[in-house]
C-alpha cells in the first residue's frame, strides 16, 4: 500500500500519464517558475501556487518521483557549472544555499531554458553572477508531510490542541476589546477540527491573523500556555492556504 492510500486520498488525484520526464517538464511549465524573473512577481506566491498545483495533480507516490527528477537535473546542471569553473577559473559566487537555489531555479524554468544552459555554462554562470535567480522552485515539491495536511488528520489535530489552549486563556480577565479576537479564533478553529478547512480560512483567515497578533501580546503573561500556541494558529492558517488554495 502507498503512503497516498494510507492517507486514504489516492483516488484524489487522476493520473493522466505515467510520471517520467516528459511528463516532468510539462508541469513545470504549467508551473510558470520562470515568471518570477518578471518585476513585481512574488516567489512566495509562485511557489505556493507551484505547491497547490502538484499536489492536486500527482499522487504522494508520484510527487516521489518528480522530486526524483528533479534532483537528477539540478545534479547534472551542477555538475556542468562544477566543470565550467574549473575550466575557465570563474567563480560564481555564491553561497550554497544559493547555489542550490540558483540550480533549482534554472529547472524551474523549464525544458528550454534548461537544455541551453546545460549546453552552455556559461549562461548560467553570468545568471548567477548577476543574481538572476529567485529562492526557490525546490519550494514548490511537495512533501510527504503536505500529503498528510491535506488527507485532514494532521490539521484536525492541530486545531483541537489549540482549541483546549485556549480554554486556558483567562476570559474573565480578558479586555472587551479582545473578545472579539478571541472570538475570531474560535469561530476559525471549530470548522477546521470538524474538516471545514477551506471555509473556515476563506471565512475567518484574515480576522485569525489580526485577531492573534493582539491576543499574543496580552496571553504572554500568561503561564501554561504551549510556546507554539503564539504562532501555532497563524501557521495553520497558512498551511490551509497554501494546501487548498495555493496562496
Amino acid at each position: 500500500m502507498t503512503f497516498a492510500a494510507m492517507l486514504g486520498h489516492d483516488d484524489e488525484v487522476q493520473t493522466l500519464a505515467p510520471m517520467n520526464e516528459e511528463r516532468f517538464w510539462r508541469l513545470v511549465e504549467d508551473i510558470n517558475w520562470k515568471s518570477t524573473e518578471r518585476r513585481g512577481v512574488s516567489d512566495r506566491a509562485a511557489y505556493r501556487r507551484g505547491k497547490h498545483l502538484l499536489i492536486t495533480r500527482l499522487s504522494c507516490g508520484e510527487a516521489s518521483t518528480f522530486e526524483d527528477i528533479f534532483n537528477g537535473f539540478k545534479g547534472a546542471m551542477g555538475e556542468a557549472l562544477e566543470d565550467y569553473e574549473k575550466r575557465t577559473g570563474h567563480n560564481c559566487g555564491v553561497g550554497d544555499d544559493s547555489w542550490s537555489d540558483l540550480l533549482s531555479h534554472i529547472v524551474g524554468c523549464g525544458k528550454e531554458v534548461y537544455e541551453r544552459e546545460l549546453a552552455d555554462p556559461s549562461l548560467a554562470y553570468k545568471r548567477a553572477r548577476n543574481y538572476r535567480f529567485k529562492e526557490s522552485f525546490r519550494h514548490a515539491l511537495p512533501s510527504k508531510q503536505d500529503y498528510a495536511k491535506k488527507s485532514g488528520g494532521v490539521l484536525r489535530e492541530r486545531a483541537k490542541k489549540h482549541l483546549d489552549e485556549f480554554q486556558m486563556l483567562p476570559q474573565d480577565l480578558m479586555p472587551e476589546a479582545l473578545k472579539t479576537h478571541y472570538r475570531a479564533v474560535l469561530l476559525f478553529l471549530g470548522p477546521v477540527y470538524n474538516g471545514n478547512f477551506v471555509d473556515a480560512v476563506r471565512l475567518y483567515g484574515d480576522a485569525v491573523i489580526v485577531g492573534m497578533r493582539h491576543l499574543r501580546g496580552w496571553s504572554r503573561d500568561h503561564e501554561g500556555l504551549a510556546h507554539d500556541f503564539y504562532y501555532g494558529v497563524d501557521n495553520l492558517v497558512h498551511d490551509i492556504r497554501e494546501i487548498f488554495l495555493g496562496v
